[in-house]
């Protein structure tokens, strides 16, 4: 899975600078937090007056898998 791993590393620093975008209150420094987020959340609500979306379901797995916040090996 190292391989995976690298080859995914490699990539990602292949992507210019100019097409990468912050978010006021991202996930920095969480890349399995900010994969989450963004598989996720194409195509759904963020969140709703109701308290229903994406947000709370990403917010239970920030606090309930602590290492997968910024290790993708833990989301695995």
């Amino acid at each position: 899975m190292d391989a995976l791993v690298d080859a995914f590393v490699r990539d990602v620093r292949q992507i210019p600078e100019e097409r990468l975008e912050t978010y006021r209150n991202g996930w920095e420094g969480q890349i399995g937090m900010a994969l989450l987020d963004a598989v996720y959340s194409k195509q759904t609500q963020y969140r709703t007056k109701r308290g229903k979306g994406l947000l709370p379901r990403l917010l239970a797995f920030h606090g309930k898998y602590e290492r997968a916040r910024s290790d993708l090996r833990d989301c695995l």
